[in-house]
């Protein structure tokens, strides 16, 4: 789709799974405390996300985190990764 991002995440098979959120950050540093959470998915819902948070205008980048959350509330994020929207 365009000016969005695709970000793609391998689905877990854990019955503590809760959800997965996509957070991030306009630019190219992914920013632990200043992060939004841009979307929230159910395990039973495709591997991917797709938005257009912060890469409204050509040449616009954003940095995003995929994060597993547990029922119990404990999280883990995967490694940054930045997007760039083309000029």
């Amino acid at each position: 789709m365009p000016g969005q991002a695709r970000v793609l995440y391998e689905a877990l098979d854990d019955a503590a799974l809760d959800h997965y959120e996509l957070r991030g950050n306009p630019g190219r540093r992914y920013d632990e405390a200043d992060a939004v959470t841009v979307a929230r998915q159910t395990p039973a819902e495709a591997g991917e996300f797709f938005t257009s948070f912060s890469l409204t205008q050509p040449g616009a980048q954003a940095a995003f985190k995929v994060y597993v959350v547990l029922k119990t509330g404990n999280e883990a994020g995967s490694k940054t990764m930045v997007v760039e929207r083309p000029v």
